[in-house]
């Protein structure tokens, strides 16, 4: 069994560099992982570089409160 299986992570800002590399070690570990970022473009490169069935991509800004909300009760709900 993997560390991480049964777990669910939320990462912001990691759609590129230091983040999208820990959403794929936590993935690797069998965590169900949420990634958002404000950058639509680097959403949609790290969704086809991190090509795997438990890694979620959600482009929301987190200074925008109320997306920030609806996202997080969509993320919840899908769970």
């Amino acid at each position: 069994m993997k560390r991480m299986s049964g777990r669910t992570a939320l990462i912001t800002g990691a759609a590129e560099g230091l983040g999208k590399a820990v959403a794929a070690r936590l993935s690797e570990e069998g965590a169900r992982v949420v990634v958002i970022d404000r950058d639509a473009a680097a959403i949609k490169r790290a969704s086809a570089e991190l090509d795997m069935a438990d890694v979620t991509f959600r482009q929301v800004d987190m200074m925008d409160g109320d997306a920030l909300a609806a996202t997080l009760a969509e993320i919840e709900s899908a769970l």
